[in-house]
């Protein structure tokens, strides 16, 4: 990560690489494992990589988003933003999530 005008760290897809590969190797060897509690429902390893893969194929071949892109969410808490922001690493593209009370 690196720090711009001091402000907050800056995350790229770069920084996320070890984070994705780890992530995508515990789909493959624990998928049925919770990933994560989500609006009181419980996600496992493999449906987050598959959701990852999804937005990333959507963003992809839908949007043409591609590396070094910005991708902006406007949205309250919600797991998917998880996905998003996998997925924006998965394809090079950069996440920006914004404060929805702006």
């Amino acid at each position: 990560m690196s720090r711009h005008c001091g402000g907050p760290p800056h995350v790229d897809a770069a920084n996320l690489g070890p984070l994705l590969a780890g992530l995508h190797a515990t789909a493959l060897k624990t998928p049925e494992h919770i990933a994560l509690y989500a609006g009181g429902r419980a996600i496992g390893y493999r449906k987050l990589w598959s959701r990852i893969e999804r937005v990333a194929a959507h963003l992809a071949l839908d949007w043409h988003v591609g590396k070094g892109d910005r991708v902006a969410t406007l949205c309250l808490n919600h797991d998917l933003q998880l996905a998003l922001l996998f997925a924006c690493a998965r394809i090079g593209a950069v996440f920006v999530p914004l404060n929805y009370r702006l």
